[in-house]
């Protein structure tokens, strides 16, 4: 059956976010709106004999512990996208069950908790059940501020320098088998090792350093937008249930901007930024691993594909993330090559010109390449640290200040070069109409 059309209000209405239950109140102000709410909530229990006995310490931490999440989260929706909702699970599969990745927030008794904020004598929170849909589908509950808790944030005077997260959340992530390279698929337990031991304090020395670090953003720059310069924590997600595929780091509110907001709008250090940029990446790592010396020039630029760089580009990754013989033009590439040049004929001239590689293509490499990649990328964080450089990652580019840029090259370059025994290509990233920055064009 076909979809009805979207209206305008649709396209308009903010999108459901998943519920973040290390979220926390960070100044005395929010503190404060939180303490309301929590002794509302224990004296309507009292008033209402809900509870027949106090309790127990344990359960009493967790209590206030989940207050506090649910209000603070609450408001940070509504200070960063007003009118939006917040995705939660009330499936007892889920609450309660222990794992790393689990925050004592989400226990049995978070549903009971929401049922008591939503009740009309409390009214801090609308509670919309989730439901099934069909062919297995669902849809999860939400969660949205009500008038009576936006009036006690305008009275406080909240904003999202009064919201926080803890630091006890995971920061290595690894998800299964089952999805793709990107940040999805479901989260899996693992043993610790020497290397996950490592890769945290890694991560967390790199978020030590850019929770003190002095990052502002232009709001002028994104009008509308509603930017929260002090969401800087970083995580690392590894994907198909190994710790040497992906890697990468993701959050930090430099990662959720577009380009342009990014190199015009972010300040380090009250400096103006650029962002450099790893050029060439996976096939540089390629020519690394097959100690194979690298071609002159643009590995991009074929001589029988002149003006197709773009189309040569996305089919040398995609036969490097194969993990078998592809045997027609990945989606979106077709287009980029000459009208009439088949595919087994492009991947011919790839594989001619790239032919001291060309035996790791099509080998499922591409999460391991990545893998390489992020580890290039945390050494290169780590070795900033050491220089006393700020630098903002997102995936396989850094964000600095100006005039940190050519130590801050150097930096990569020599990490790059120790990991992969080739030349790094580091450059100054474009915009997203694809236009240096005018400082380097002037």
């Amino acid at each position: 059956m076909a979809r009805a059309p979207k209206t305008d209000s649709e396209d308009d209405k903010p999108r459901d976010r998943r519920f973040d239950p290390w979220r926390r109140a960070a100044t005395r102000k929010a503190q404060a709106v939180v303490e309301e709410v929590r002794k509302q909530l224990e004296a309507f229990e009292h008033r209402r004999g809900l509870r027949k006995r106090r309790r127990k310490p344990k359960d009493q931490r967790v209590f206030e512990q989940s207050v506090t999440a649910i209000v603070s989260d609450l408001m940070y929706r509504e200070l960063t996208e007003p009118g939006g909702s917040l995705a939660v699970s009330l499936s007892n599969e889920i609450l309660g069950r222990p794992d790393r990745y689990a925050s004592p927030v989400l226990s049995k008794a978070f549903k009971t908790l929401l049922t008591e904020m939503s009740s009309p004598a409390m009214d801090w929170l609308t509670l919309t059940k989730g439901q099934k849909g069909h062919f297995g589908t669902s849809r999860l509950s939400t969660i949205k501020a009500t008038e009576r808790l936006l009036r006690y944030m305008g009275n406080a005077g909240i904003g999202l320098e009064d919201i926080g997260r803890t630091h006890s959340d995971e920061t290595i992530i690894l998800k299964d088998e089952k999805e793709d390279r990107f940040d999805r698929g479901e989260r899996v337990d693992y043993e610790e090792t020497a290397d996950t031991l490592r890769y945290r304090a890694d991560v967390q020395r790199i978020n030590d350093w850019l929770a003190q670090a002095e990052i502002d953003f232009d709001d002028a720059v994104a009008p509308g937008k509603s930017v929260d310069i002090y969401d800087r924590r970083l995580r690392r997600i590894f994907n198909n249930n190994r710790f040497d595929h992906g890697g990468r780091l993701y959050g930090g509110f430099w990662q959720n901007l577009k380009k342009s907001e990014r190199a015009e709008g972010i300040l380090i250090d009250g400096e103006a930024v650029v962002i450099l940029d790893l050029g060439q990446t996976a096939a540089r790592i390629l020519y690394g691993i097959a100690d194979a010396r690298l071609p002159e020039g643009d590995l991009y630029s074929l001589p029988e594909l002149i003006g197709s760089r773009d189309g040569v580009k996305k089919l040398l990754n995609a036969a490097i993330y194969a993990d078998c013989q592809l045997e027609r033009y990945p989606p979106g590439t077709k287009t980029l090559m000459p009208r009439h040049l088949k595919f087994g004929e492009a991947i011919g001239f790839i594989t001619a010109y790239h032919h001291s590689i060309a035996h790791l293509f099509f080998s499922g490499l591409g999460l391991n390449v990545m893998f390489r990649e992020s580890q290039i990328m945390v050494d290169t964080l780590l070795r900033l640290i050491d220089h006393k450089i700020v630098a903002l990652p997102i995936h396989d580019a850094i964000v600095v200040s100006r005039t940190q840029e050519m130590a801050a090259k150097a930096i990569m370059s020599s990490v790059f070069r120790d990991h992969t025994g080739v030349e790094a290509q580091v450059k100054v990233e474009a915009g997203d109409d694809g236009v240096l920055p005018a400082y380097i064009t002037t």
